[in-house]
């Protein structure tokens, strides 16, 4: 009874997920389909609206892609956004703006984005390189319009905000050139980690070049008492994850190490997702919050948002597949209050002001000739936290945990049915025996 149950749930499942994957490809085209969006009157401290994974590719779709839409679902957050929303500061998008060739399909989605009335930033995802010769993946960045692969920007009430716009492909196959010192690193890495579940090809890790930057525009937004924000293609929490950077785990323990950051910001995954790390501090108790936004190309469904940060609070909303989500999340009150309180906010922008700037931007030119015997802070910090790679978490353990019961059922009724024959044989012996004497003293009996 309880396996026939369960078969209809699964196959309730299947028809609603279906259900809602077969409708008309133009139904994102109508927008009353969608749940209107609110507006709040409300004025943010910053406000940032965000695009992830737009993938536009001129094929048919696969894996639940839908290449050819995305161009549509750009011009519906485009249109929006410019409607919707009078004291934005800037947009941002996520990385993968193409599927591949971005020569080919970059410029119907840049004619699109053009139309954004706000600064428009973007950041490098690992399908920006697909297709790209080897020799010209050092210009991508370029080919996207951005100032460096990575970069920082302050924005917000005042310059309040500290934005870190990290590089995700620094180290891969896909987005570095053989010879070179990034490649050198990135094989390194490889090995080094290689037991490490998001060591995959489609996924990269931040070099010790970046680390360094990362760090240094950590102490800068803690110096200025400025509240921080880092982006990145590649997510990184929970650690385990199978599209996680490869060094994951080094770049949140940095991270964690100053309350100024609010929050991480990333795409890749394709869906929404958000989670909370709580972190002690000698300076007070604070929670990091990692928020993952869904890709425009999922679907036929939009994905797209804003976060949003006010004195008190992150509020995050949006689309996620064509369904809004409205999220409120509580921010570091010890950076608030230095916020609320400090003077050096004005030292670049007046308060009161809303510009976006750059602030720090790599000068790594991504060829430099491989160079032996030089000492790399990830392989320190690996050595050092040998101990720290993680095992499976999360979800895993919801469909790992009924397998193992599973499995200790099996082997319990095994061993008491084998302990049961055991006993039947030992006792069909030992009757054996008896008969056998019982025959044997008859037998005498009878002589």
């Amino acid at each position: 009874m309880i396996s026939h149950i369960v078969w209809v749930l699964l196959l309730t499942f299947v028809v609603v997920v279906e259900a809602r994957e077969v409708l008309p490809p133009w139904a994102y085209e109508n927008r009353t389909l969608y749940p209107i969006l609110p507006v709040y009157k409300r004025r943010p401290l910053l406000s940032i609206g965000i695009l992830s994974d737009i993938q536009y590719a001129n094929k048919e779709e696969a894996s639940r892609r839908h290449f050819r839409l995305s161009p549509g679902k750009v011009r519906h957050a485009v249109n929006e956004m410019n409607a919707n929303r009078t004291h934005m500061d800037l947009v941002i998008h996520l990385g993968d703006t193409v599927n591949d060739n971005i020569e080919a399909h970059l410029p119907a989605i840049a004619s699109l984005l053009k139309q954004l009335q706000y600064p428009f930033y973007q950041m490098l995802g690992n399908h920006d390189f697909q297709l790209v010769e080897e020799k010209k993946r050092d210009e991508v960045h370029r080919l996207l319009g951005m100032p460096a692969r990575y970069y920082s920007l302050r924005a917000g009430e005042g310059g309040a905000f500290l934005l870190i716009l990290l590089d995700g492909t620094d180290l891969s196959s896909y987005a570095t050139k053989r010879g070179t010192a990034r490649r050198a690193e990135a094989e390194s890495m490889i090995r080094l980690f290689r037991r490490r579940k998001s060591m995959r090809d489609f996924n990269g890790g931040i070099g010790d070049r970046q680390m360094r930057w990362l760090r240094s525009q950590l102490e800068y937004a803690s110096s200025q008492n400025l509240v921080a924000l880092v982006f990145s293609h590649i997510p990184m929490y929970p650690h385990g994850d199978l599209l996680n950077l490869w060094n994951d785990v080094e770049v949140v323990r940095l991270i964690s190490q100053y309350p100024c950051v609010a929050a991480v910001i990333t795409g890749h995954t394709h869906r929404w997702a958000y989670t909370a790390l709580p972190v002690a501090h000698r300076d007070g108790n604070f929670t990091i919050h990692f928020i993952s936004f869904g890709g425009i190309v999922q679907s036929p469904f939009t994905s797209w948002g804003f976060v949003e940060v006010y004195e008190n609070e992150l509020h995050v909303h949006g689309l996620t597949f064509g369904r809004a989500f409205d999220h409120h999340l509580q921010i570091n009150k010890t950076v608030l209050h230095k916020l609320a309180t400090s003077a050096t906010v004005t030292e670049s922008i007046d308060r009161g002001k809303r510009e976006v700037m750059i602030v720090s931007q790599s000068d790594d030119p991504g060829d430099r000739i491989h160079q032996s015997n030089t000492s790399s802070v990830m392989t320190r910090l690996a050595v050092e936290d040998v101990n720290d790679v993680p095992g499976p978490m999360g979800i895993e353990w919801v469909l790992v945990a009924p397998m193992l019961f599973g499995m200790g059922v099996m082997i319990g009724a095994w061993r008491r049915r084998y302990q049961r024959n055991q006993r039947c044989f030992l006792a069909g012996i030992w009757a054996e025996v008896l008969r056998k004497k019982d025959f044997f003293s008859s037998s005498k009996e009878r002589n």
